[in-house]
């Protein structure tokens, strides 16, 4: 059994945001089958997942999604920012259950999570789109647990423009794009080799690559 943790308190809310509330009342009921799904299968969560934040940490984390988002989209409206704090201000176990089981709006915060668990368990969501993992493959705010367990997906990974998005995020760990890089079209190897953004052996590796086809 994991520890238990009380639940941190919440900021108040609008009726705007009650159905968000509403799927997290119904993911109360899903941990026992939580840990039955292959992602968690012969993985234990460490206990520290669950220690209660700090106030600090939790103001920290909202901020950390907020310019996450305003860097990806500019301007955040308060609507927005008051369902970020919303979200963010639910305690650990239940931000997990809401990535698993929340629609496309309370995933696409959650995804910049700061907890590892939690943004991972949105690519597990059930529900989440081919599209929002194309649009997740080039987040540069991501985890890179993330981007990893993406690549790792069978059927996303026979996604070209989602595997290309992995290949030329900075955030993909260089494992992971060492083995996607034989699958990149040699044009896109090309430019590879000139972006500045990802590791140098990343760009070293994609010039061999695009050599052996016989580019120029």
């Amino acid at each position: 059994m994991h520890e238990s943790v009380r639940p941190t308190p919440e900021p108040a809310i609008g009726a705007a945001q009650v159905p968000i509330a509403a799927e997290v009342a119904d993911a109360h009921d899903m941990e026992p089958a939580l840990y039955r799904t292959s992602y968690w299968a012969g993985c234990p969560i460490p206990s520290s997942t669950w220690v209660k934040e700090s106030e600090a940490e939790i103001s920290a984390n909202v901020q950390r999604v907020i310019q996450s988002e305003q860097l990806e989209k500019g301007e955040v409206n308060p609507e927005r920012v008051s369902l970020i704090r919303r979200i963010m201000f639910m305690n650990t176990k239940d931000r997990m259950k809401l990535a698993m089981k929340g629609d496309r709006e309370a995933r696409s915060i959650l995804i910049r999570d700061s907890n590892k668990v939690v943004c991972s368990a949105v690519v597990k969501n059930p529900r989440v789109t081919e599209q929002e993992v194309e649009n997740i493959a080039s987040m540069r705010t991501v985890a890179d647990e993330v981007l990893r367990l993406i690549a790792l997906n069978r059927s996303w990974a026979r996604s070209y423009p989602i595997i290309h998005n992995l290949a030329r995020n900075p955030r993909t760990p260089i494992p992971t794009v060492m083995n996607l890089l034989p699958r990149i079209r040699t044009k896109d190897l090309l430019n590879l080799t000139q972006n500045r953004n990802v590791s140098e052996a990343v760009r070293r590796q994609a010039y061999r690559l695009q050599h052996a086809r016989g580019g120029q």
